[in-house]
């Protein structure tokens, strides 16, 4: 499958008309959000499906277990594996704690322990989504500290091939919620212990969570304003595939939509309750 390999390629597929039906306010700025994997060349009304399949970002490689049944074999397997390791070596690894013969790690600011038959336990809902690149990361971390530099998701080892179903499943979704919930990270702020930041890429507002010790995540969110729609930038640490594989990384932030998801139903369906009264 031939894929474009910068901006400006994209660009000369274009009409240059600047239309803006596409959402975006030139032609230019449409071919940078197709190469972030922000748009789809679905969103130009003017290519025809021939060029849209040639240049589709899409990779049907791109796979992870879908079925609850495959993800709890998975799931089953990588806790096998655990049980092999000894846990001091990976307590130091990850910055974790020894406490009663089980791992002391923290997840969104919560402790999770891990014994050494690899089974879990906390007080927040692990979905299989979060199990999945947690177990990765103490199979298979290298315990690279964060350096603070911020890369997106397709610029992530392998992420090119993935970065198609991450905005899908991700960065999309997400936004929607967000758009329909604007205090979605004040929630997230106050229950996950994340830390707000100063606005990068042009956002208002600028979140990072930690949902593994190591593997700090940032999520900018513009808001919509006039004739141009919201955005929602995902972006993660450059160490980060010294500490979880791309497919890891994937998983992660799909099972941290789907608590987002939770917490605006949850949250802001309370509150939308309390207005009414």
């Amino acid at each position: 499958m031939t894929q474009p390999l910068s901006p400006m390629e994209i660009f000369k597929l274009l009409n240059k008309s600047n239309c803006r039906q596409c959402g975006e306010a030139t032609c230019m700025a449409f071919a940078a959000a197709v190469f972030r994997g922000e748009k789809s060349l679905r969103d130009c009304p003017y290519l025809d499906e021939q060029t849209v399949s040639k240049y589709s970002q899409e990779d049907e490689s791109a796979s992870l277990p879908e079925s609850q049944e495959e993800q709890e074999k998975l799931v089953q397997q990588l806790k096998s594996e655990i049980s092999s390791l000894d846990l001091s070596e990976v307590a130091e690894r990850v910055s974790g704690e020894l406490s009663n013969h089980s791992l002391k790690i923290y997840m969104l600011g919560k402790p999770v322990y891990v014994f050494g038959n690899g089974e879990l336990y906390s007080d927040i809902h692990l979905n299989p989504w979060v199990v999945l690149p947690l177990l990765h990361h103490l199979l298979y971390g290298t315990g690279a500290q964060p350096i603070g530099k911020w890369i997106s998701f397709r610029e992530i080892q392998g992420g090119m091939s993935w970065n198609g179903l991450f905005q899908q499943r991700s960065t999309k979704p997400l936004k929607k919620v967000l758009d329909n919930y604007s205090e979605l990270f004040e929630d997230v702020l106050t229950i996950f212990k994340g830390q707000r930041v100063d606005s990068q890429f042009g956002a208002d507002i600028g979140v990072v969570l930690y949902p593994l010790p190591k593997v700090p995540v940032l999520f900018n969110y513009r808001k919509s304003e006039e004739e141009f729609e919201s955005s929602l930038h995902i972006f993660f640490d450059k160490t980060v595939d010294s500490n979880i594989s791309i497919q890891a990384a994937f998983s992660l932030c799909t099972g941290l939509v789907r608590m987002f998801e939770q917490i605006a139903l949850r949250h802001g369906g309370h509150k939308e309750a309390h207005k009414r009264c």
